[in-house]
């Protein structure tokens, strides 16, 4: 993975460096949208000072290695743009604050016939409610 990673840096226009390399190999092993708290529970990040993080995160998002996801309160989510997936819907749950990308038979999808598909630049959608694992406990 370390040669993927310094790729991705590389190709980003962005200085190599070991704690750059550290944080992206961490956000590579993430499966949906990640905090910056979340990372600093990782315990190959326990050394990294959490504004070291929180720089090379917004760093990452200005140059497109990750994607502004969603808020909630206050704290930023931030997924992989490379998941294979068209922009998405995430969901929000009330309860216990987790954020999870829509399965995609719930997403809304602008046709791609429709003159709407060419006029849109970027969306960002985020619903709120009580996610299937809260309701059911």
């Amino acid at each position: 993975m370390s040669k993927k990673v310094e790729t991705i840096i590389r190709n980003a226009g962005l200085r190599q460096t070991k704690t750059r390399v550290t944080i992206l190999k961490q956000i590579l092993k993430e499966e949906g949208p990640f905090s910056l708290a979340s990372l600093r529970e990782r315990a190959a990040l326990a050394a990294v000072d959490e504004a070291t993080i929180f720089r090379n995160l917004l760093r990452f998002e200005d140059v497109g290695i990750i994607t502004f996801a969603a808020e909630s309160k206050g704290q930023r989510f931030y997924e992989k743009p490379n998941r294979n997936l068209d922009p998405h819907a995430h969901f929000t749950c009330n309860l216990c604050e987790q954020i999870i990308c829509l399965p995609e038979e719930l997403e809304t999808k602008v046709p791609q016939s429709s003159r709407w598909s060419e006029a849109l630049a970027t969306a960002r959608i985020e619903i709120r409610g009580s996610c299937p694992d809260c309701l059911e406990a």
